[in-house]
């Protein structure tokens, strides 16, 4: 049996977060069944709530349309025009063309074909980072990538950022609304960020999956609409329809960018792979531009989850928890918590979460180099308020039998 396959292959790793939800999956029914309390689910980005019905009904109706055959590669012409106006109103983007934006399958793919275009060269990203970059797209693309930490506080180190990107790297990967910290980047820390890429001749390539779930009056700003950087055309954006509008399973996303060589690679990559979009899922695409009063209903209902989970947080003596001002995520520090008996246990917080029923995922899985081992990773994506109300006391009691 040959076993000689492509090296970058077998440095793929399945996610990390998938393989926790199937651990979770499997001992739920036996831990609800010895305590009779409900098994709590913080681990995944899925969202729980439904699609929204024009999205749904759009897609039933181009079913029996008939509109089942080979997709446009790289999106129809209608859908591209629709984004155009999304990408001009709500991102600011200016000077775009269809031919600026390359619809992929899933904002995942969006990513992916943007590292292809640099396979096996070097490029950072601020860590913690989300796990699927370094578990997925950089040994897929063979690419060494450098890890530059932010803060304890989640704020840049500026001086260590310019001293990495000068070092002869060829991107930066930069998540804004930031997994797994909830973090959203100022306009001064953006013009920053850009002006030393742009310094050192780097590709941008700005995942922008949170674009519209921000909290506490925060505003999205898209690095290639900065003035300072919209003559620059070395900024790929990556967007998707799965967080805002409830459409994981659809697979639809897209890319954007001004470099016209680089779209037009990313398109012929994207129908090597997938062929694109199914086409009975582009018109609803349309439709889920024009949606802006439904997403502002989404975000209120996210940010009473974050806020009541933050606040039983908070409760917790010794717990550090930066405030996220976007996503769906809250990344505390427990690190006051742990007793010195097990200081030298990486996956405490999270086994000690895990008996008593609560899944998270452990904070060493969003970094290859950092130490991340008492912090771990809440998702309140797919948790009604009372599932976190529970949450919120089965922590307290957790921690108060400790100490």
């Amino acid at each position: 049996m040959r076993t000689d396959f492509n090296p970058h292959l077998h440095k793929i790793e399945i996610s990390p977060i998938v393989t926790i939800s199937e651990q979770a999956k499997s001992i739920a029914p036996e831990y609800e069944q010895r305590t009779g309390r409900p098994f709590l689910y913080f681990q995944r980005g899925e969202i729980d709530l439904p699609v929204i019905d024009e999205i749904r009904e759009e897609t039933i109706r181009s079913l029996n349309q008939g509109k089942t055959k080979y997709p446009v590669s790289g999106g129809s012409k209608e859908v591209k025009l629709s984004l155009l106006e999304k990408l001009r109103e709500y991102n600011q983007i200016e000077d775009l063309s269809p031919e600026n934006i390359v619809l992929t399958y899933g904002g995942q793919e969006a990513l992916q074909v943007a590292f292809e275009l640099l396979r096996g060269g070097r490029g950072a990203g601020f860590s913690p980072i989300w796990s699927v970059i370094i578990e997925n797209f950089i040994p897929y693309s063979g690419l060494d990538f450098v890890e530059v930490p932010l803060r304890d506080d989640f704020s840049i180190d500026f001086d260590l950022l310019e001293k990495v990107l000068s070092s002869g790297l060829d991107f930066f990967y930069l998540n804004n609304p930031h997994n797994p910290t909830g973090k959203v980047f100022s306009p001064q820390e953006l013009v920053k960020i850009g002006e030393l890429c742009r310094k050192n001749s780097l590709l941008i390539i700005a995942d922008e999956a949170y674009e519209y779930i921000l909290y506490d009056d925060k505003k999205h700003i898209s690095v290639a609409s900065l003035p300072e950087l919209r003559d620059y055309p070395d900024i790929i954006s990556a967007f998707t329809y799965s967080k805002t509008f409830s459409m994981t399973g659809f697979r639809a996303g897209y890319a954007v960018t001004k470099n016209k060589v680089a779209a037009e690679l990313m398109k012929r990559v994207q129908y090597t792979q997938t062929a694109g979009v199914v086409s009975f899922i582009q018109p609803a695409l349309r439709v889920g531009t024009r949606l802006n009063h439904k997403i502002a209903q989404r975000v209120a209902e996210f940010q009473k989850r974050r806020d009541l989970l933050l606040d039983g947080l908070n409760m917790l003596e010794n717990l550090t928890v930066p405030k996220p001002q976007g996503a769906l995520y809250i990344f505390p520090d427990f690190s006051g918590l742990i007793p010195k008996s097990q200081s030298h246990n990486n996956n405490y917080i999270y086994e000690l979460l895990l008996n008593h029923g609560i899944c998270v995922v452990p904070g060493k899985d969003f970094t290859k180099t950092r130490n991340f081992d008492s912090s771990v990773r809440f998702s309140f994506s797919a948790t009604p308020l009372e599932q976190i109300k529970e949450g919120v006391r089965r922590l307290q009691e957790i921690f108060l039998s400790i100490f």
